[in-house]
């Protein structure tokens, strides 16, 4: 039965954890972190990664295509300790749909919500051995890009609790209409018992 999800966090220094080692995490892949001197090796893993995609705003930078020197480029751009390193969201995916329409849904959504207002999301679609909770893990930057860098200041309208709440209602309809498409008769709603 398809279900709803969608989980909204900041990945944040302060609380111990780096951009860099959650990339890696959601592609399946192992990556140097530059700014720790550390790898993060999660390629063992890659059984339960479906898949993975970047998407960018129109005339981002070439190192913006690939995880580590994108990732890599947001861990040494932020000089705090406590520093917000990006966003990620959880979404649910139907099981009734297959992975490439599970993919295709999250992808189509994250192009429309996040890159086009400024953000970089690298989409990883996962689906565990048992098949009973596939979902799409989005790691989205915090900061837009400025020429071949981040920009100074992040657009703090992206932390908004209104746009968190169109987000949910957005990828319901998504969901929804990805379900509709493949002929499905399931339905979900974002709103709470």
């Amino acid at each position: 039965m398809a279900i709803f999800r969608l989980e909204a966090k900041i990945i944040s220094r302060g609380s111990g954890h780096s951009a860099v080692a959650a990339a890696a995490y959601r592609t399946g892949t192992k990556i140097r972190d530059e700014r720790a001197d550390k790898i993060h090796d999660y390629s063992s893993r890659t059984k339960g990664v479906v898949g993975s995609v970047i998407l960018r705003p129109d005339n981002s930078p070439e190192w913006t295509a690939k995880t580590a020197s994108l990732w890599n480029a947001v861990e040494l751009g932020e000089k705090r300790k406590d520093a917000q390193l990006s966003r990620e969201f959880i979404l649910a995916v139907p099981r009734e749909l297959s992975s490439k329409e599970q993919f295709e849904a999250a992808v189509e959504w994250a192009q429309r919500e996040l890159v086009s207002k400024g953000m970089i999301a690298e989409v990883s679609l996962h689906n565990p051995r048992s098949g009973k909770n596939p979902h799409v893990h989005i790691l989205a930057t915090m900061r837009t890009i400025d020429g071949d860098k981040f920009s100074a200041k992040k657009p703090r309208e992206w932390n908004d609790k209104g746009l968190l709440i169109h987000w949910r209602e957005s990828w319901c309809a998504a969901e929804n209409a990805a379900l509709e498409k493949a002929g499905r008769p399931e339905r979900v709603t974002h709103r709470s018992l």
